[in-house]
């Protein structure tokens, strides 16, 4: 029998978390529910944050979730106080953890304070979760041994046949491109994109390319306040049919990010072939199993950064281990599988 699940929160289409949420609606047995619905999300503007959005969230609160036998809270700190509420009113709740927050990672070595809301809904409120799931065993070794909290490990994944009709060759004659390096992401700084810059300037024989929000080339050149290395092109945000078109056009992918719950940008592409390099830490070294399915710099290190990337440039046999690796244990079709089990199991 099909279960009635809500999973949310949904405010904008952009992000792991929301990719990570689309992934369970379209690959569950059960009817699930995305929320907030689009009609409310076109209301409140796509954004967490904001007048509309503090008006939503202050007037929906006291209403909780209705007609649902499960609920599946993720990341945002509202509606998991929101399924906490309503979790009498169903068979069970579930909250998934995709990343924490820690004063050192941030430039003024304190949280902002929708970071701190953040940690406390994690490690307070969703302790009360029935079913507790983190996202890389990174996460739930830390939940465990710093948190005393139980959790599964079901990871993020992909949705290989969304992979399959990635295009690089689309993304070559729309932008003029070929033969380059990728750094796929975001301006904020846990991304670490000024890594990636500095990597392109000492590598002048190499083209780098750089999509995301907030990385067009203004942008990046104001965050730099030096002029950016000719062989870079900053391209800026680009929808994900075309992220992976771009991935699948580079000859490599490279990631600089302080921390990572999961790391789903090097999952995808491992997906599509493309070698990768990803820091020495958190989710990025389990992604790429410390060095078997991608090569592992020492952060901090632009050397060790640049021989690493030359490394993968020249390991097909590697790519080959992370292509078959994807298919193993992050295609969506099989995560989804295990969500349904939990899910069926609260139901019971």
């Amino acid at each position: 029998m099909a279960l009635k699940v809500v999973v949310g929160p949904v405010f904008s289409e952009a992000g792991g978390v929301s990719r990570h949420i689309d992934a369970i609606a379209k690959h569950s047995s059960h009817s699930v529910t995305k929320a907030p619905s689009l009609f409310t999300r076109v209301v409140v503007g796509n954004r967490s944050r904001g007048p509309r959005y503090e008006a939503y969230t202050r007037l929906r609160a006291p209403f909780g979730l209705w007609g649902y036998d499960i609920l599946h809270s993720h990341a945002h700190p509202w509606f998991t106080r929101l399924c906490r509420r309503s979790r009498p009113r169903a068979s069970g709740w579930v909250h998934t953890y995709h990343a924490f927050y820690f004063p050192e990672d941030c430039p003024s070595g304190a949280l902002e304070p929708w970071q701190e809301d953040a940690n406390e809904a994690a490690f307070k409120v969703a302790r009360e979760s029935d079913v507790r799931i983190c996202v890389s065993d990174y996460l739930r070794d830390y939940l465990l041994s710093e948190h005393d909290l139980d959790s599964l490990y079901i990871p993020n994944g992909v949705d290989l046949a969304e992979c399959a009709r990635a295009d690089g060759d689309r993304f070559r004659k729309a932008y003029g491109l070929s033969d380059f390096v990728l750094f796929a992401g975001s301006s904020s700084p846990m991304k670490n994109h000024h890594a990636f810059v500095d990597l392109a300037r000492g590598a002048p024989s190499k083209s780098f390319v750089m999509v995301g929000s907030g990385l067009d080339g203004p942008s990046v050149a104001g965050l730099e306040r030096v002029p950016l290395p000719s062989n870079l092109r900053c391209i800026g945000p680009l929808d994900h049919a075309s992220t992976l078109d771009a991935i699948a056009a580079s000859s490599a992918l490279v990631c600089t990010s302080v921390r990572e719950g999961h790391g789903i940008v090097l999952i995808e592409a491992m997906a599509l072939g493309r070698p990768v390099v990803a820091p020495d830490h958190s989710g990025c070294a389990e992604v790429i199993g410390h060095g078997r399915y991608g090569q592992m710099y020492a952060f901090g290190s632009g050397e060790d950064l640049a021989e690493k990337l030359h490394a993968a440039l020249e390991s097909p046999e590697v790519v080959a281990r992370a292509r078959e690796r994807v298919a193993e244990e992050y295609d969506w079709r099989k995560i989804a599988a295990r969500m349904d089990e939990v899910y069926s199991r609260l139901a019971q």
